[in-house]
């Protein structure tokens, strides 16, 4: 491989890092248990818009 190879290589997986913690960073919190027929609300956090 040549340097540049290594260089769109490396800055690429770069890339690939910070898209990651991008979306690491959302979660939906929610309760650990429910009983069957109970209403169980759940929330994303960060807020965002979902289809």
């Amino acid at each position: 491989m040549t340097k540049r190879q290594y260089a769109i290589l490396i800055l690429v997986f770069l890339l690939g890092l910070c898209l990651a913690k991008l979306v690491a960073a959302q979660r939906i919190d929610g309760p650990n248990q429910a009983q069957a027929g109970t209403l169980a609300t759940f929330e994303i956090t960060p807020p965002q818009v979902a289809d």
